[in-house]
């Protein structure tokens, strides 16, 4: 750290094995003293070394899985695909990660297997265990997109994910979204969100509500990047990826915003 001048180290590998029509990762990571200006942002730190922690594509998998700890943290991840052949894909993956006292930080164990074609169909389906912050989550997740034509595709997706968290007991919560492609510039989508918190399991700055319905209307721009105008009630809530988690708060009413890739 510019600011500590006790010596930081950090480790990280990685080891791919490929046998055949299987392949597998093997990460291993260890940070002791290693955050450089711990608020650069205001927030996060100004380094971020890798997290051994899945990125995933569906919502709820990435509620509050894990922040990151560059000064205290040690963990290892690893994960196989597989061919399975006439189009079936399976991707099993495991990770935990700890303080150097061994304390548990983070545990996940996520497996999914999918079809690229069925007929006109693309289906994949998934289950995720996460236990993190003294909070499990075990998460069902499935989607599917009809290819109706060369000018249109349509997509539903579904998750499930069911909450212990302790002495506030349990509940459970869906996100659900219906999206029409119409390549290459516009999307359409509808989403819902429901849960059955009672009072004490709702988080400071959540909305006290069991049903949160939005949509998004998406224009793609030419070499990158889109326009988005979206609509609705959205739960606060962490977004978190690559081992770094973003508040979001609680929103009702009209947003337009752009992502720009160049």
């Amino acid at each position: 750290s510019f600011d500590d001048p006790a010596e930081g180290e950090a480790f990280y590998g990685n080891l791919g094995v490929y046998l055949g029509p299987i392949s597998l990762s093997l990460e291993r990571s260890d940070y002791d003293q290693f955050t450089v200006l711990p608020g650069s942002d205001g927030k996060q730190p100004l380094n971020r070394p890798p997290a051994l922690v899945r990125e995933h594509i569906f919502t709820l998998l990435g509620r509050k899985p894990h922040n990151m700890n560059q000064n205290n943290e040690k963990g290892w991840q690893i994960e196989a695909n597989a061919d399975l052949g006439r189009g079936w894909l399976a991707l099993g993956n495991a990770s935990t990660i700890e303080t150097h006292n061994r304390e548990t930080l983070y545990e996940e164990v996520y497996a999914h297997l999918e079809q690229e074609h069925i007929g006109d169909f693309r289906v994949r389906g998934g289950f995720g265990y996460q236990c993190s912050e003294g909070a499990m989550r075990q998460t069902v997740v499935a989607d599917a997109t009809w290819y109706q034509s060369d000018a249109m595709a349509w997509t539903a997706q579904f998750e499930h994910q069911h909450v212990r968290l302790g002495v506030l007991g349990e509940y459970d919560q869906q996100w659900m979204k219906l999206e029409l492609e119409l390549p290459p510039q516009w999307s359409l989508t509808a989403i819902a969100e429901t849960n059955n918190k009672y009072d004490a399991q709702f988080d400071a700055g959540e909305i006290k509500g069991d049903f949160f319905p939005a949509g998004q209307i998406t224009y793609a721009l030419q070499g990158g990047g889109n326009l988005n105008l979206w609509f609705g009630k959205r739960q606060a809530g962490q977004l978190c990826a690559g081992g770094v988690c973003k508040f979001e708060p609680a929103f009702e009413g009209v947003e337009f915003y752009g992502i720009f890739r160049y």
